[in-house]
């Protein structure tokens, strides 16, 4: 039998001719436009094979796109075994070429160490490469490489640059990092009425952190004049949302500013054994709020609090002690992880992603891997993004849990819907095949196009 081509596959399909000669006869561009549609099903019958074959022959040709979507098949396993090392290989021919999304991914890759050896100075070079090219993703996670000395020396001031770039590039999630460090005073004084501007940029495009840094200023009266009711109403519309990150334990006091004085009640309290005064007080050594910074001091005080069961302090002082993502494993790893799980086990959502996490691949503590399914649970139903990600990818494969379909697309759909790539990716693979609902190729098509290439609007 004659072997048939992608448009007589589908009768009636619009798909041009030309660009399928042009493929065979060896274009780079027509090969990626043309693997493209048969990943997606667009014009074309789905071919994943032909595809792979199609990308792998523009990839080989130097082609950026192609080298980048075939990372992105080789990270997630979409149609084709995952392979993190082969993923980091065609990401990094990409990103050599100037390709933002790549580089950004190679980053990651970099920092993370998964299918390379993690390298801290190469992942920020390749951040700030991509930052200078105008992508808001890695500007901001350059500005927090910056901010935490991870692969570069610590800059306040150029990571507030950074920060800056990102949120006036209208990057919600750098509106309200930036926010919350003018408001903290990193970098230079503290400008309240500048923070309070750029939570409300961020609370216009509804994103709950932004409405409880809203909150919090209203009801303190800081940046702008007091008003209860209407702290009460941006309170209200960040429990609504999604769960607000546990940054805003960095503002001290939380609703009120910290001046000389409330900073000697702190003082007073926390020395007499008051736990909350305690907390309260190691965040203010931690970011200098009213005080001179002294990270030491932060962790006695966070230690204090956390030995009398305060769940923030716990958590606070499992990531002061060790921060498994950037540094190797060492002693404090273990009593960082015994910190994470007492807080963990106290309701805290970032105190159980990150123990699952570190039960999933032995960090500081045993390999569990049903216990860090328990534990990815109790975070996504609290609305963890990432951990409603690991919980559906455990549920769909069946690993160390009972293995339900349905109740992984279920999470898979929640992790997507907030732009979480390889929910995406996963989800459009479930609705192609119609795993636990009817099939839907139109809707896989659009997932499957929103996560390869990210930087495009979904049609």
């Amino acid at each position: 039998m004659d072997k048939q081509t992608p448009e007589t596959q589908k009768p009636g399909a619009t798909f041009d001719e030309g660009t399928v000669r042009a493929a065979d006869g060896g274009s780079a561009e027509a090969q990626h436009d043309l693997a493209l549609r048969l990943l997606t099903g667009q014009g074309v019958t789905k071919e994943a094979p032909e595809a792979l074959r199609y990308l792998r022959l523009a990839a080989d040709q130097g082609h950026a796109e192609a080298q980048y979507c075939l990372a992105e098949c080789f990270f997630s396993g979409l149609r084709v075994e995952k392979n993190w090392v082969e993923a980091v290989r065609f990401y990094r021919l990409a990103a050599d070429q100037g390709h933002v999304a790549a580089q950004f991914n190679l980053a990651n890759r970099l920092l993370d160490g998964r299918g390379v050896k993690k390298n801290d100075a190469e992942a920020v070079r390749y951040y700030r490469l991509a930052a200078n090219q105008g992508d808001t993703s890695c500007q901001l996670s350059l500005a927090q490489c910056l901010e935490h000395g991870v692969g570069a020396p610590r800059d306040e001031a150029e990571s507030m640059h950074y920060y800056r770039l990102a949120a006036d590039l209208g990057y919600s999630n750098a509106q309200c990092s930036l926010a919350l460090r003018l408001l903290t005073g990193m970098g230079g004084p503290p400008d309240e009425v500048e923070a309070v501007r750029y939570w409300r940029l961020a609370a216009a495009r509804e994103h709950p952190t932004a409405y409880h840094g809203l909150a919090l200023c209203l009801e303190a009266g800081l940046g702008l004049e007091k008003n209860l009711a209407e702290a009460i109403r941006y309170y209200r519309l960040s429990a609504a949302s999604e769960q607000v990150s546990d940054w805003f334990d960095q503002i001290p006091g939380e609703s009120e500013e910290t001046n000389a004085e409330e900073l000697q009640c702190h003082r007073l309290a926390a020395d007499q054994g008051e736990a909350a005064a305690q907390f309260k007080l190691a965040l203010c050594l931690l970011k200098g709020r009213g005080v001179a910074r002294d990270e030491d001091a932060a962790v006695h005080y966070f230690r204090l609090a956390a030995d009398q069961g305060h769940a923030r302090a716990q958590y606070h002082l499992a990531c002061q002690l060790h921060d498994f993502y950037y540094q190797d494993e060492d002693e404090e790893a273990t009593e960082a992880s015994r910190y994470l799980r007492l807080a963990a086990d106290q309701g805290h959502a970032l105190a159980q992603y990150d123990l699952a996490h570190h039960l999933e691949h032995g960090l500081g503590v045993g390999k569990d891997v049903a216990e860090a399914v328990r534990y990815y649970r109790l975070a996504a139903d609290q609305g963890h993004v990432k951990a409603q990600a690991c919980l559906a990818r455990h549920l769909y494969s069946g690993e160390a849990v009972e293995r339900n379909v349905a109740e992984a697309v279920r999470y898979y759909r929640m992790a997507a819907s907030r732009r979480h790539t390889s929910a995406q990716f996963h989800l459009a693979g479930c609705l192609e095949k119609g795993e636990a609902s009817a099939v839907d190729a139109a809707e896989a098509a659009r997932l499957f196009r929103i996560a390869v290439r990210p930087s495009m609007p979904a049609p």
